[in-house]
């Protein structure tokens, strides 16, 4: 088993933005595929978490993964 990494030590770039009065954003890059992949297959970052830890339904949280092209 890895040791876990803070996602800021990961990340290459973390940004949030309001998009609207009831909406925000999370952008999270990574420098590398590999940073990517651990991320996403630790499967920490998901619409339950985002749900539980901002206290709004799952139904109301879009997820969205963009693998680079």
């Amino acid at each position: 088993m890895r040791e876990p990494v803070l996602l800021g030590k990961l990340a290459k770039l973390i940004r949030s933005k309001n998009a609207g009065p009831f909406w925000i954003t999370f952008d999270i890059m990574f420098a590398t595929d590999t940073d990517f992949k651990r991320v996403v297959t630790a499967k920490v970052l998901t619409k339950s978490w985002i749900a539980q830890t901002y206290q709004v339904e799952e139904d109301s949280v879009i997820f969205v993964e963009i693998t680079a092209a």
